[in-house]
């Protein structure tokens, strides 16, 4: 596929898209197939090539950054689901899963133990979870918030307190990041089974 072509279609100028939103399209369209694969529709996965990118370096939220976000919540959400909003974001920055996988039908909570499915990769990983985020996690089911509007609230709040280029995935490069740095072990930031 050339990327750079601009071609009309019945009429309609298509822009060209960048590789990295080719990509994301092709992760979607591989999730779908392993969903498939998972649920025996399928035998097996088809491969799926991806586009050669430079890989970015994360970007992850201070110290600071985070304390300015939680003080506009507290001080903005006061209403919202008792500081549902803050305690979603502290649960993803605590846990480091993807937005999406909560939501999914594979993730489960027996007590304080979460186990869940990577969206990404196949590699099951097993969390144990405080009492904090077990019931952030079931709050979190239980409003039936598709995972596009905590993306959108979190955004608001960055812009709100004029953080700029950050989006909801950086919650888990900063897990990450604060993970190594606290135990120097890359190997803690991937609990798997």
């Amino acid at each position: 596929i050339d990327l750079k072509v601009v071609e009309r279609h019945n009429g309609c100028l298509i822009t060209p898209i960048t590789k990295h939103t080719a990509n994301c399209r092709l992760r979607s369209i591989k999730a779908f197939f392993k969903w498939l694969e998972y649920e025996e529709i399928i035998n097996r996965c088809p491969k799926l090539d991806m586009f050669a990118v430079d890989d970015p370096t994360p970007s992850y939220l201070t110290t600071n950054q985070m304390l300015l976000i939680e003080h506009f919540i507290r001080e903005n959400y006061i209403r919202d689901y008792n500081f549902l909003v803050w305690r979603v974001i502290k649960f993803y920055l605590d846990t480091g899963l993807r937005l999406r996988e909560p939501f999914q039908n594979s993730t489960r909570l027996d007590g304080n133990k979460l186990f869940a499915i990577s969206s990404k990769k196949s590699h099951p990983r097993k969390l144990t979870l405080s009492d904090y985020n077990v019931k952030t996690f079931k709050d979190l089911l239980e409003h039936n918030h598709r995972p596009e509007y905590w993306s959108r609230k979190f955004l608001t709040v960055c812009k709100a307190v004029g953080i700029e280029d950050r989006h909801f995935h950086n919650l888990r490069h900063t897990f990450i990041t604060r993970t190594y740095y606290e135990t120097g072990d890359i190997y803690l930031t991937m609990p798997r089974f």
